[in-house]
C-alpha cells in the first residue's frame, strides 16, 4: 500500500531509517536532556530573583533573557572569561555524561559554576522576599 510506496521512494532517494537501540536512545536522551534541564533551572532561579527584586514579572523575564544573551556573548567573545560562563560549563558537563566521559573543563568546575549560578539567585530571592514582602513593606 501507501507505506510500501513511501518506503520504496525514500530508499531510492537515499534516505534510510537509522537503527537505534534502546540503550543508545536513552543514553542520547540523558546526555541532551540533563544539561538542558540544568540550564532551565538556572534560568528559573534568575527569573525568580529578578522578579522578586523588581516586583515585576515582565522585568524578571526580560532581565533573564538579557542575562542569557550576555552569557552566550561573553563565552564567545571573551574566551578567557568564558570558562566561567554557564553555557560553556553546562556544555562541558554534557560531555562528561557522554560515553567518552571527558569535558573541556574539570567536572568540579562545571558543578561549581552551576551551583553558584543556581544557589546565589535563589538565596538572594528568598532573603529579599522574606525581608521585604513578608514584613509587609
Amino acid at each position: 500500500g501507501g507505506r510500501a510506496l513511501i518506503s520504496d521512494t525514500a530508499t531510492q532517494a537515499g534516505l534510510t531509517t537509522p537503527v537505534v537501540s534502546t540503550d543508545q536512545f536513552f543514553h542520547t536522551l540523558v546526555v541532551q536532556t540533563v544539561p538542558l534541564l540544568l540550564t532551565y533551572a538556572v534560568g528559573a532561579a534568575l527569573a525568580a530573583m529578578f522578579t522578586i527584586i523588581t516586583r515585576s514579572t515582565v522585568s524578571g523575564i526580560l532581565l533573564t533573557v538579557v542575562w542569557v544573551i550576555l552569557d552566550a556573548a561573553i563565552s564567545y567573545f571573551a574566551p578567557s572569561v568564558g570558562d566561567f560562563t554557564l553555557e560553556k560549563n553546562i556544555a562541558s558537563l554534557g560531555k562528561y555524561l557522554d560515553r567518552a566521559g571527558s569535558g573541556d573543563m574539570p567536572l568540579w568546575q562545571n558543578l561549581g559554576v552551576f551551583g553558584v549560578y543556581f544557589i546565589i539567585p535563589m538565596v538572594v530571592a528568598i532573603v529579599i522576599f522574606r525581608r521585604r514582602d513578608m514584613a509587609g513593606n
